[in-house]
């Protein structure tokens, strides 16, 4: 209980082998303790071609080496051992990004998805990170999100919104769009209401309460092409005028989601890689669980068991986009946004 991504063999899949991967290399895990995270089988963790030595963390306390530094960039930084339930904290209490120190605010304790320091690798740099609070969905093993073969960092989001980055921006087609943070049931505004979408800047109205990605004129941008669409209702997103939605130069009919409810489709399917595939609706509560009880790991499926409520991470049915394959992610609950048609987010 409390442990997520676990497979049959007490390992992580990763690139089609069973284990947990750290830039470059495979490396063995044990199951990790109770609120302990990113141990490896011998005490150790894989940084930069390198192994550090570090020590287990205590309860709630993560990326201490063994001589109390961390590990930024091909160098040593001198840190002062964190506080219980603080993540990331230099020396002089910032984070390292980007070739900058960023200040940053400290993280609550009993949060999950942090690296050895607390930040997030992107585009061969590090990247500081808040710790995501916990039940919340579509983190990867460090707390970030895979988009176009990068690793893109996530901010914390709050309480039922999902795919903020840290410095609010979303990553759209290689490009990194500016936005300010969307207030509570907002999401995708930007800092000067408009949107990045395929080397365009689009104009956009700012959306009502609950409503994601409406442009100035009612329309959306895909593929190069503007999609007519009708206002989206209430927690609805991505609704076209004729109750479809463009995806690839293609128009897939869809049944309006139920308030609240995230991925069905009209037939109780769900589109994956220009297919339509067949799925049992989730239970209430459950995340990631799949007709057969397994998961989706790098074109192959893994027999899992079924996992408890709040764990994050899943795939296949559940919850994130894995290796060029769609993967379905569970229903959110009440206030969660970015819904599309069929109640999941089209990422590529």
């Amino acid at each position: 209980m409390g442990l997520s991504g676990e497979t049959k063999n007490r390992s992580l899949w990763r690139d089609q082998e069973w284990s947990l991967w750290r830039d470059q290399e495979w490396v063995s895990e044990e199951r990790l303790r109770m609120g302990l995270s990113g141990e490896t089988k011998n005490g150790s963790q894989w940084r930069d071609q390198e192994w550090d030595i570090v020590e287990r963390p205590r309860m709630g306390l993560s990326g201490e080496t063994k001589n109390g530094s961390l590990w930024r960039d091909q160098e040593w930084v001198s840190a002062e051992r964190l506080r219980m339930g603080l993540s990331g904290e230099t020396k002089n209490g910032s984070l390292w990004r980007d070739p900058e120190w960023v200040s940053v605010e400290r993280p609550r304790m009993g949060l999950i998805g942090e690296t050895k320091n607390g930040s997030l690798w992107r585009d061969q740099e590090w990247v500081s990170v808040e710790r995501p609070r916990m039940g919340h969905c579509g983190e990867t093993k460090n707390g970030s999100l895979w988009r176009d073969q990068e690793w893109v960092l996530v901010e914390r989001p709050r309480m039922g919104h999902c795919g903020e980055t840290k410095n609010g921006s979303l990553w759209r087609d290689q490009e990194w769009v500016i936005m300010e943070r969307p207030r509570m049931g907002l999401s995708g505004e930007t800092k000067n209401r408009s949107f990045k979408r395929d080397q365009e800047w689009v104009i956009m109205e700012r959306p009502r309460m609950g409503h994601y990605g409406e442009t100035k004129n009612g329309s959306l941008w895909r593929e190069q092409e503007w999609v007519i669409m009708e206002r989206p209702r209430k927690g609805h997103y991505g609704e076209t005028k004729n109750g479809s939605q463009w995806r690839d130069q293609e128009w897939v009919i869809m049944e309006r989601p139920r308030i609240v409810h995230y991925g069905e489709t009209k037939n109780g399917s769900q589109w994956r890689d220009q297919e339509w595939v067949s799925v049992e609706r989730p239970r209430m509560g459950l995340s990631g669980e799949i007709k057969n009880g397994s998961q989706w790991r790098d074109q192959e499926w893994v027999s899992v068991e079924r996992p408890r409520m709040g764990h994050c991470g899943e795939t296949k049915n559940g919850s994130l986009w894995r290796d060029q394959e769609w993967v379905i992610l569970e229903r959110p609950r009440m206030d969660l946004n970015g819904e599309t048609k069929n109640g999941s987010q089209w990422r590529d």
